[in-house]
Formats: C-alpha cells, structure tokens, sequence
C-alpha cells in the first residue's frame, strides 16, 4: 500500500480522505487501512472500522476489515478521518503523519490510497495546544459552525516502518449508552482558562427538571425524545448526564441551538464536586464547542473517553437535547459464566470483570479516564488476573511484545510502550519477566516463548549485573524512579529528578528478581538450554541468601532497603508479603504472614496493587481462605456499598493523588483473581 496525508505540512493535524469505488457483487469485499496515530473508517457514511493499534518503533499495523454490510452492488463512497500528532506522550510515540487503505473484493483492488486521492483538512475537530493529561496528549474542539474546506491531491509520504497484521482482535461498539440528565441549571464563568478549568470554576445556580423544561423528571429524563431546555435570563444552560456506570467509549451528542453560540463539554467519574471533575492540576477533561443554529449531531470516533458523566455547558438561552452519551469500546473477551453461590461474591466479581473489561482497548491500559497507557506491571495484574475471567492468549501476547520491542540500551523497557520516556521504573521489568512465565504456564507455546526469551535474558542481565551481598542495589541516576507501590517509603519519591539518589539495597527488587530468575530458567528448562537454567537458578540462589541482609531481629520481619552505611529502614506489607514468596525460610514467613494478617504499628500495609502477593503468601503459609475472602469484601464490598461500578485506583478513591485518584484501575480487579485460583472453577 502506498502511505499518503494532506499536502500541507500540518502539525497535530485532522484530515480526511475520499475515494469512490464500484462492487461487482461477486466477492468479499475488504478493506485494508492503517494510520501513524489514530483512524476512522466510513463506507457510504456508515462507520466501518476505527481504532488504529498502538506500535511500536518501526512498525505500523494495517487493519483488515470485512465491510461487506456497508457496501452495495455498484458504486460506493469510502471516506477516512485520521489524526495525527507531533509529539509522543505516555500512549503513543509520533511519526510522520500518513495514512494507507486499500478496497478489495477477493484479490481484486477496487481502490487504494495514492496521489490522486481526495483529501482535506478535517474541519470539525482541532487541537488546542495544551494537553487533556500529560499521558493522554492534546485536548481538542469541535467546531460544527466551521464551513468546509475544499478537497486538494493527496501526497506520497516515504516511512521507514514494516507493515504488519494486527495482532488482537479489534474492539467493538455497542449502541449508545442509555443515560440521563442527573442534574440541569444555569451558570455563570467569571474566570478564564481552558474549557476544563471554565466548567470546574464555574457558579452553578441549579434549577429543577421541570423548572427548565416544563415536562416530569421521572418521564423525561431519559430522553427517550428530544428534551427542550429554557434559562431564565440569567446564564447559559447546563446538563450534566449520568451513563449508570464508568464507561470507556466513544462520544455522541446531537444538540440544537436557535442560534451559533460557544459551548463546552467534560467528562468526570464523579461528581464530588457537584460536576463532573474537568480540571486537577494541569489535567483537563473537556472541550470546547462551537455549535451552529439549528441540529448538531456528531460522534467522535477518534477520541476515547473513560467516565461516568458528561457535562454540557452552553452559551444560549435554550437548547434541545436528543442525546449525549458515549458508545462504548469492548474488546471481544469470551465470556465464562460463574456462579459462585453467594450474592456478595459474584456482585464482586462481575465488578472485577468489568473493570478490567474497561481497561483494555488496542492493549492493556492502566485506566481508562486519566493515562489509557500500558505499565508492565499494570499489565502483568491484568494478564494474570485475566487469565481466569476470560481466558484471553492473544492480548498478553502483543502486550508482552510490545514491551519488548520497546528495550533501550540499558536493557530495560519504556516505562509506558511504545512512548519515548524520559524515566522508567525498573522493577516493572521484572514483572514482565514474571508476566512471560505465567503466560507460558497459562497456555506453553514453544515459538512464542523462543521469539521472547533474548528480551527476557537482555532485561535479567542487567539486574544480574547489580547483584550485591546486600541484595540488588537501586538504579541511582535520574532516568530512573524506583516505585514499587503508591505507599509511604515505596513510591521512589520525585519521579522527575536532576541528580542522583543516594544507593540503596532493595528488598522488594532483590525478591522480584529472585522470583524472575527462577521463572526465566523454568523456560530455559522446558526449551532444553540447561546451561542457562542453572545459570538463573545459580542467581536466584545467591538473591535468596542476600534476603537475611533485610531481616530485623527485633520486630522479626524485613525492612524493605539498606542504605550505604548498612542502616536498615522501611518496613512494608509489600516487602514482607513479597519475600514470603521468594522463599524466606517457614519460620520466620509465617511470623511474615501474621503481621500481614494483622499489622503492627509502623509497617505499611499493601496497596490494591500488590494484595494478589499478600493473599498468595497468606494462602501458601496459612490457607487462611476465610480472612482473605472477609478482607475482600470489607474493603471491596465498601466500594459497592458506596456506588463504585468499578474498582479504584486506591482505597482513597477520588480524593487521592491531590484529587486525581482514578476509579477504575485495572490492577485492582484482585477478587478475580483471589476466588479463581482459591475458590475453584464455578
């Protein structure tokens, strides 16, 4: 195929392409498109494809969709949008802007991109210079007031990637989501900034359903037809709109105005604030809209959402709403039907499913509402979580791919593939290690193992490399943040840093690395390289005994670091839970578990990041199933009771992270993962 974009040299730019093309009717007809960063697909107005897969460097993925429902006998209208962006953030590294496509019926070419393609600046969408989050990348505005512009000549744009087939499947959209308006008034902006920090400072004056559109909540909230609403003269109108549930999707609205006028819409999980949460520190959830007198309908097939509410700001006096809700983006997990015979237990785990359903798109996310960006160590949670609840291969398998063609030359991974980082956080590719064995234990496939193992061996060198009688010593230069889990003491501290931190031994790392060496000779040894599985096991070995280096008599647990002098400080349930699993000796990892059990004052407890190591090491040492299964349901069940629909970030929910806490975070989906591997199959 031959990779096209507009002639002009447009940065962060829209554009759209046109093609005409006949059916015979006498084969399949497929269509055959990729994009640098983001594409969506119509044939005769209808969308047929979108959601351009993440790669990594030096490769481009081309889609091939069947759209033989969209096509008719005769001639048809292929129409592609596509966006591009100049720079890399968290979940996506640029290149030069193009786009390829192709039409085939069988064999048959019945269009393809080139130099005499129809193309243009797509004028309903634009990009502001400042970012919806800095993972995310840029924030935009929908201009339906904008007139069109004229179509001009394609060009041919050299690259320097390899074409590939897409390797998951692609993610579905349902219908639109049923919602509701929650809340309506007018309000008032008395300060500048982006449309995000506009809708989170303005005066909301609230005023009842009825006040404003003259008709019953209760009937007519659900806009099963259009619904008129009135200001009285004293602010522009706004809507807030509840979807039921966290949502990851795409955005429809359908709005009319009697006359052009701005507005603004946001998104938000909550609405702690009394609105959705559009703005939190340089993060910004919202848009900017130009609407044009008369009906706006619109769907936004290239930007996708996470979040439970929308919120609608408008300039006028009145408005008619016949929709705002997004469609939601499914990958197509199997569906496995459990019953565990309590009602609390599968409320828990259908909330689990769900929320690891939501964080999972073109690859595993961490979140769907703030980064949508893969981490190795989010991932490997929701792989190994996964496994169970669906039974999904393919999707571990290009992440751990991806993560492995994303190495630098210090052997380790980005820190959020395929993005360039400027940091990375080393553990995490010690859970990528861990990741590739439990993947292999999952479902063993030869080829695949072989294809990864020199990536595994490149990342185990480098920690082997640091091995000390302390333990493995810490990365100490700026490129890298030492972060084991968002707890005091085991978050690395500033993460963007301009000198070097004082060396320390790790006791986590040391652990992780133990637990990955035995795991990569594991695969050595079913591949039959023997030398190299005695080679890892001779490195678990040596970590193992540096693992007494961290023990303290007087509490009779383990610190998590040692610093220069020999001082030993930090004590964590992470540190005792992990090591508990590396192989402590009985004794003392049983005292290990009951301080887990029960912590005494000072030590950490594990986050929901890391509770899968302390229900393994209480299960291993204890089989404790009833306190692990009470926990689970104290501290999840507390999120039901409190109207989560999916599981938090943190215990603090929205309120952590100086009001960025995310309520939907895969890593957190550990119930799944705790009845299927300790209650049995259902």
């Amino acid at each position: 195929m031959q990779w096209i974009w507009t002639g002009d040299d447009a940065a962060n730019a829209y554009a759209e392409f046109c093609e005409k093309f006949t059916v015979s009717g006498s084969g399949k007809v497929t269509l055959r498109v990729g994009a640098d960063w983001e594409y969506a697909a119509y044939v005769n107005g209808k969308l047929a494809g979108l959601g351009q897969y993440v790669d990594s460097f030096g490769a481009k993925t081309v889609d091939g969709i069947d759209i033989a429902e969209f096509a008719v006998k005769g001639e048809n209208e292929f129409r592609l949008v596509a966006h591009h962006i100049e720079r890399d953030y968290s979940v996506c590294r640029a290149v030069s802007p193009c786009v390829a496509f192709e039409i085939l019926e069988d064999d048959k070419v019945l269009a393809c991109g080139g130099e005499n393609t129809n193309c243009r600046v797509y004028s309903a969408i634009s990009d502001e210079d400042y970012s919806v989050t800095p993972q995310l990348g840029p924030c935009w505005r929908y201009d339906l007031s904008a007139p069109e512009v004229p179509y001009s000549k394609a060009v041919s744009v050299k690259t320097e990637f390899k074409e590939r087939e897409r390797p998951v499947k692609r993610f579905e959209l349902t219908a639109p989501v049923k919602s509701a308006v929650c809340a309506q008034g007018v309000y008032k902006c008395e300060q500048g900034g982006t449309a995000a920090e506009r809708m989170q400072l303005a005066w909301l004056s609230a005023r009842r359903f009825a006040e404003m559109t003259g008709e019953g909540r209760t009937e007519r909230a659900s806009l099963d037809r259009a619904v008129t609403f009135k200001s009285d003269g004293s602010g522009g109108i706004y809507v807030i709109m509840d979807l039921g549930a966290e949502t990851a999707g795409y955005l429809q609205f359908d709005v009319s105005v009697p006359e052009n006028c701005a507005a603004m819409l946001g998104w938000g999980e909550h609405l702690a604030d009394l609105r959705p949460r559009t703005a939190v520190g340089d993060r910004n959830f919202g848009a900017e809209l130009s609407l044009k007198a008369g009906r706006n309908e619109f769907c936004d097939d290239l930007h996708r959402l996470g979040c439970r509410y929308i919120a609608l700001f408008a300039d006028t006096d009145e408005l008619t709403l016949s929709a705002c809700t997004l469609r939601e983006a499914l990958y197509p997990f199997a569906e496995i039907q459990k019953d565990w015979g309590d009602r609390l237990l599968n409320e828990l785990y259908a909330v689990g499913k769900r929320t690891l359903k939501l964080c999972a798109h073109v690859h595993y996310e961490d979140c769907p509402w703030r980064e949508q960006a893969l981490y190795s160590m989010d991932s490997r949670n929701q792989m190994l979580f996964g496994y169970g609840v669906f039974g999904e291969i393919d999707l571990p398998r290009a992440a751990l791919r991806d993560i492995a063609a994303s190495i630098n030359a210090d052997g380790l991974p980005e820190l959020c593939p395929p993005a360039r980082n400027t940091i990375t956080i080393p553990s995490f590719a010690l859970y990528w290690l861990l990741a590739l064995h439990e993947n292999a234990q999952q479902s063993y496939c030869g080829e695949f193992v072989r294809e990864l193992l020199p990536a595994a061996e490149c990342m185990w060198r480098t920690f082997a490399a640091r091995l000390c009688e302390n333990g493995l010593a810490c990365f100490t230069t700026e490129r890298y943040w030492n972060f084991y889990e968002w707890v005091d003491g085991l978050d690395g501290g500033v993460f963007f840093r301009d000198s070097e931190i004082p060396q320390t031994y790790d006791a986590i790392l040391t652990a992780l690395f133990a637990l990955a060496s035995r795991a990569l000779g594991s695969l050595y040894e079913t591949e039959g390289n023997a030398e190299k599985a005695e080679e890892c096991v001779r490195y678990a070995e040596r970590a193992e005994a540096s693992f007494e280096k961290f023990y303290d008599e007087q509490s009779g647990l383990y610190m998590s670091f040692i610093d220069g002098s020999g001082k030993k400080f930090g004590l964590h349930g992470y540190t005792q839970a992990v090591l508990a699993m590396a192989g402590i000796e009985r004794e003392r990892a049983e005292k290990v578990v009951a301080a887990l059990m029960s912590p005494p004052d000072g030590m950490g407890e594990c986050t929901f990041a890391t509770l899968q190591w302390k229900y393994d090491a209480i299960m291993k040492y204890t089989s404790n199933k009833e306190f692990c299964l009470n926990e689970i349901c104290r501290i999840f069940g507390g999120m039901l009771k409190s109207g989560a629909t999916s599981y938090w970030e943190t215990a603090l929910g929205e309120a952590d992270f100086g009001d960025a806490g995310s309520l939907c975070h895969a890593w957190s989906a550990v119930p799944c993962y705790f009845m299927d591997k300790y209650l049995g199959k259902k």
